[in-house]
């Protein structure tokens, strides 16, 4: 299997992304979604977004653990979220709450 020169420096922003996840968790969770703040009007990207103060206190009072500790993801809303408003971007779904997670989330 051979990679691009692309595919590689994706690879590497990946690494970088996940060891500034690890290093500095709530700094990563500010760097995102300031991000977000800056292009979320243009592009509607989001229609579920978690308050970013439950986050970062979340963050606070967990302890690191995992390869993924600290990185922020985004699940598509049609993949059920425990206790996340999970619409399938559906009006009959506006408020529908899942009372469990879909495995790919687990």
């Amino acid at each position: 299997m051979s990679y691009s020169l692309k595919s590689l420096w994706k690879l590497g922003k990946t690494e970088e992304l996940l060891e500034e996840a690890r290093s500095d968790p709530e700094g990563h969770l500010e760097k995102v979604y300031k991000r977000i703040e800056e292009r979320e009007k243009e592009i509607n990207a989001f229609i579920t977004l978690l308050d970013y103060d439950n986050l970062l206190n979340q963050l606070k009072n967990s302890k690191p653990d995992g390869k993924l500790y600290g990185l922020l993801i985004a699940v598509k809303d049609c993949i059920t979220t425990k206790g996340i408003r999970t619409t399938a971007a559906s009006k009959m779904l506006e408020s529908y709450i899942p009372p469990y997670d879909a495995t790919a989330v687990e």
